[in-house]
């Protein structure tokens, strides 16, 4: 981001810039991957979103009333994380455990740390996580609707984390032509969200480019298929990898503000984001990295910082 003054305490970042600018940013570059959710799985996914949102929505306001502060909604803050928590999750999902996690994120993740700009993990992630937890199963079905889209994208993860070559092509995979969470399907079009938050400024190259390299690297080393080449690459273009790297992990209040450490970061997410899936018996082990590397965000600038005042020393 250019031209801004960049202040740590918590992590928490202010900025010179509208926090609403880039709020619309991000709403603007997840716009294309909502309306694709929209045209693979139908209407429900309208209905998930506006209750994810207006749960944010509420939440956020009993939060401003509660430790009277400002009034927060007008950053339209709420309406990224209500949204992008929306994208976690199927389109068949039962809409109290929507509107659970979404509350979770507001209140908790991010009103008990006092705020936006304060809190030190991802509020979206929370919630999905926290839902994942208490409702296991029941976060992926709903008994009224064909979950037969999930299925399928359950199966193509499952199958390449058992280290065989899921039958969907990677084409395929790559445009978003496959069942799973609603808004992580297609790579495509979330990359190319992703390249307008850089080219906007709103996001640091170095996190996301750091954090898909690592992934590739990780996913490689470890890989138990001949087929290396198709094992990686399924694990790139599968699951919540892509949204993480670009919209999750570039978080700029729970991400680190040094150049290096933000190499350093997103190399550890996306690491840990294969290790986690190959390793963690859970839907898809994304964004336990990304909890855990956003723990890791303070100090890696803290040591950062101590190793260029030590070579400064020299």
């Amino acid at each position: 981001m250019k031209n801004r003054k960049l202040e740590r305490t918590a992590p928490f970042i202010t900025s010179n810039e509208s926090v609403r600018t880039l709020m619309c940013d991000a709403l603007m570059a997840l716009l294309p991957a909502l309306a694709w959710a929209l045209y693979s799985f139908g209407m429900r996914v309208l209905t998930v979103v506006a209750v994810s949102v207006g749960v944010a929505l509420v939440s956020d306001l009993i939060m401003s009333l509660i430790v009277r502060r400002r009034l927060g909604v007008t950053d339209l803050s709420f309406a990224v994380t209500g949204l992008i928590y929306a994208f976690t999750l199927p389109y068949e999902v039962h809409l109290h455990i929507v509107a659970a996690g979404s509350a979770f994120a507001i209140i908790v993740a991010k009103g008990f740390f006092g705020g936006l700009g304060k809190n030190i993990f991802n509020p979206a992630v929370c919630g999905r996580v926290l839902v994942e937890f208490i409702f296991n199963s029941g976060i992926f079905y709903a008994n009224e609707l064909n979950t037969k889209a999930l299925t399928d994208g359950f199966k193509v993860l499952n199958t390449l984390n058992a280290g065989e070559i899921p039958s969907t092509h990677l084409v395929d995979m790559f445009m978003g032509d496959m069942g799973g969470a609603m808004g992580e399907i297609s790579t495509l079009l979330l990359l190319a969200g992703g390249v307008y938050l850089i080219l906007r400024g709103t996001v640091d190259w170095r996190i996301p480019t750091a954090f898909v390299a690592a992934a590739a690297a990780t996913a490689y080393l470890m890989c138990p298929h001949y087929d290396k080449f198709s094992w990686v690459l399924g694990q790139l273009f599968t699951g919540a990898l892509a949204l993480a790297a670009l919209f999750l992990a570039t978080d700029p209040t729970t991400s680190p503000i040094t150049p290096s450490g933000k190499l350093v970061y997103g190399a550890v997410g996306g690491a840990l984001c294969i290790i986690f899936r190959m390793y963690l018996p859970i839907w898809d082990g994304v964004f336990v990295a990304i909890l855990a590397a956003n723990a890791l965000a303070r100090p890696i600038d803290m040591t950062v910082l101590a190793l260029k005042s030590r070579t400064k020393k020299r």
